[in-house]
């Protein structure tokens, strides 16, 4: 039987702006910073970073010594994030173009997996396919680092539905992509492969130039 713990308290995280490489980003997410002294504690050596993206968490991550495989759909990402780490000299990293609905890896291959403001781009039997490879290549007692709009977001149904609680054009900047928005029974019934499951509301503020913008977010820990 899973174990579902549910933090009902709504905190706020402030994310700022930083430069590296000549290329401006979001600074890495506190929940991101914390699985590090997760990781450690548990002995995780081999990660993968999902929607990996341009690779700060990637980075991030294989600074901290830990052997990670990233993989995004978007070709560009990947060979941006390929020529990023050859300049950085890291050699623990392994990038790959993939689909996360069909992983190119073995069952059982990783010890934790990280996957973070992506899930959410889907429907929701796309977003049971992912959670169903994360699982299998996830080793017993791995650890899972994901996340998931809430319905609460100030962007739910806005756009075109394409499916309850899936939209389209809602969101500035990610025109195309649909968006699935989420409740606490949705996640219980997503994630119960998992022997351990815990959720965090969270209000993401993001501290632009001239600007702020805010997200609605359950943060989410699995164990396999």
């Amino acid at each position: 039987m899973t174990k579902i713990k549910i933090n009902s308290n709504k905190e706020n995280v402030h994310i700022g702006l930083v430069e590296e490489l000549g290329q401006v980003q979001f600074e890495i997410f506190p929940k991101v910073k914390n699985a590090v002294e997760l990781f450690k504690s548990q002995d995780v050596k081999d990660i993968i970073d999902l929607g990996c993206g341009l690779g700060w968490n990637t980075i991030f991550l294989a600074r901290e010594g830990f052997n990670i495989w990233a993989g995004d759909i978007c070709k560009g990402y990947i060979d941006t994030l390929r020529d990023k780490t050859s300049k950085m000299n890291l050699k623990n990293i392994n990038c790959k173009q993939l689909d996360m609905k069909n992983i190119p890896y073995e069952d059982n291959s990783f010890d934790a997996v990280i996957c973070t403001s992506t899930l959410n781009h889907g429907t929701l039997r796309e977003i049971k396919m992912i959670i169903d490879e994360i699982h299998r290549v996830l080793k017993p007692n791995g650890i899972l680092i994901t996340d998931l709009l809430s319905v609460e977001d100030q962007s739910f149904g806005i756009g075109e539905m394409i499916e309850t609680n899936t939209f389209i054009g809602g969101r500035k900047g990610e025109a195309g992509i649909p968006h699935h928005y989420t409740d606490e029974n949705e996640i219980m019934e997503l994630f119960k492969s998992f022997k351990e499951v815990y959720v965090y509301r969270r209000n993401y503020i993001f501290d632009l130039a001239d600007s702020e913008v805010m997200s609605q977010v359950y943060d989410i820990e699995c164990v396999k």
